[in-house]
């Protein structure tokens, strides 16, 4: 009798799972994507999603513009945009100019990043402080 309750109750823990597995797996799917950045100014607005910069544009079908992949490794922390040109700010601060021509450095602003921490044992902190 116990082992039956037991195969049961082993079941069950494996329906959870697998409905859970399913679940998550069809929510991940329906997801939009990673927003890096959303800029707007007075005629434009712009957003960089999964590393593309795109700018609004009532005359298009859509109602945006898929101005292309942005240059660059790391995420994108600022982004602004006029009719027809873009400038996205790079989390090391590597700035892209874009143009009708295409994408371009424009500069680099000092951007510090996360800061260093010293990596001590417990017995050098004690040895500091006796």
């Amino acid at each position: 009798m116990r082992a039956k309750s037991f195969f049961f109750v082993c079941l069950g823990i494996l329906a959870l799972a697998l409905t859970y597995h399913v679940g998550s797996e069809t929510a991940r799917a329906q997801s939009t994507g990673s927003v890096e950045c959303i800029g707007g100014g007075p005629q434009v607005a712009s957003a960089v999603v999964n590393h593309r910069l795109y700018t609004s544009d009532p005359s298009s079908p859509t109602g945006y513009l898929d101005q292309g992949p942005v240059p660059g490794s790391g995420r994108a922390v600022a982004c602004g945009a006029g009719p027809s040109t873009g400038t996205v700010v790079m989390e090391d601060g590597t700035v892209w100019s874009l143009s009708p021509s295409g994408w371009s450095p424009g500069g680099f602003l000092p951007i510090v990043g996360p800061t260093p921490a010293r990596h001590e044992s417990m017995g050098a902190v004690k040895a500091r402080y006796r």
